[in-house]
């Protein structure tokens, strides 16, 4: 059976089918009301807000630590990265051979220009 331009135009417009989505609370599936529902119902609504807004908080809370950070903090975060550094370095860990590294100019370890 041959369809015409009209039967397509038809099928596109009116009669389209409608997917489902999984509810961001439950895990069921429901027919979506508009593009933007994520929730199957006004009670999953108001617990992805709240959710949302907590973890908008968290965000905000952690950038705000990171803001107050004193300078002692920082440097006590650096102390233990070097510290850890010299510990792999002297115990054989970083030492590099001159045909495996491309930093070196012939000399046994690690050249920083």
């Amino acid at each position: 059976m041959k369809r015409s331009p009209m039967d397509k135009i038809k099928n596109t417009s009116l009669e389209q089918k409608i997917r489902l989505r999984k509810c961001a609370i439950w895990p069921i599936k429901f027919t979506p009301r508009g593009m933007g529902h994520k929730t199957c119902c006004t009670e999953c609504a108001i617990l992805y807000v709240a959710q949302q807004k907590e973890k908008a908080d968290k965000k905000d809370t952690d950038r705000r630590k990171l803001a107050i950070k004193k300078h002692s903090a920082w440097e006590g975060e650096l102390q233990a990265i070097v510290n850890k550094y010299v510990r792999i370095r002297d115990s054989g860990g970083l030492v590099y051979h001159a045909e495996r590294c491309a930093l070196s100019d012939g000399r046994q370890g690690i050249i920083f220009p």
